[in-house]
C-alpha cells in the first residue's frame, strides 16, 4: 500500500516552499509513494502540514552514487550527507531519490 503523506525536518520548509529542494532520499520503507501522487507534506517534529506535492519520479540510487547534487538538495556538502544518510539508514545501501513538485502552500 503507498504512503499517503511525507515529513521533512523544519529546516527544509522555506526551501521546499521556494521550490529549490525538489528532492529527498529516503530507504524503501519511505519511498513506497505512487508517481503522480499528490500528498501532504508537514514537519517532522511538530507534524504541522505546510504545503502539499506531486510524487514526479522515484529513483533507486545506491548510497556509493550519492552526488554533490544531493548534498546540495540536503543543504550540506557530499560528506556531511554521507555522515548523516550512515546515521539515519545504517547499514543500507540501497536508497530511493524521490523527486517531487510543489503544488500548493497550506494555510496557516
Amino acid at each position: 500500500m503507498a504512503l499517503t503523506q511525507i515529513t521533512f525536518f523544519e529546516r527544509f520548509v522555506a526551501s521546499i516552499l521556494a521550490q529549490t529542494k525538489t528532492i529527498t532520499l529516503r530507504n524503501n520503507r519511505e519511498a513506497d509513494f505512487i508517481v503522480g501522487q499528490i500528498i501532504p507534506v508537514s514537519t517532522y517534529e511538530t507534524n504541522r502540514q505546510f504545503a502539499t506535492i506531486r510524487i514526479d519520479r522515484i529513483t533507486p540510487v545506491m548510497f556509493h552514487q550519492l552526488s554533490d547534487h544531493h548534498a546540495k538538495q540536503e543543504n550540506m556538502n557530499l560528506a556531511e550527507l554521507t555522515q548523516i544518510i550512515s546515521e539515519i539508514y545504517p547499514n543500507t545501501q540501497q536508497l530511493y531519490e524521490i523527486s517531487f513538485s510543489l503544488i500548493k502552500h497550506s494555510k496557516e
